[in-house]
């Protein structure tokens, strides 16, 4: 019933946490999905367990910053000083 290959396990595990994040509504969950997605997509293409990782760790290093900055300037109140 479920494939067992590197592609399909990170399949699954990016379904996993998008799904946890759709419940919780933690956005850096949605960045590790897609993370582990892009990681999926490497074996899908058959990169080795080391450019998987590779690409799990650069994926979260670009896109974890990235989605803090544009929640920190969603959630900012605007004040104006007189």
């Amino acid at each position: 019933m479920f494939e067992s290959t590197p592609q399909y396990l990170w399949v699954y595990l990016a379904c996993i946490l998008l799904i946890i994040e759709l419940f919780t509504g933690y956005t850096v969950l949605l960045v590790l999905g897609v993370a582990v997605a892009l990681a999926a997509a490497v074996a899908w293409f058959g990169g080795s367990i080391i450019w998987q990782l590779v690409t799990v760790v650069g994926a979260c290093a670009i896109f974890i910053p990235v989605a803090i900055h544009f929640l920190g300037m969603r959630f900012k109140p605007n004040h104006k000083r007189d």
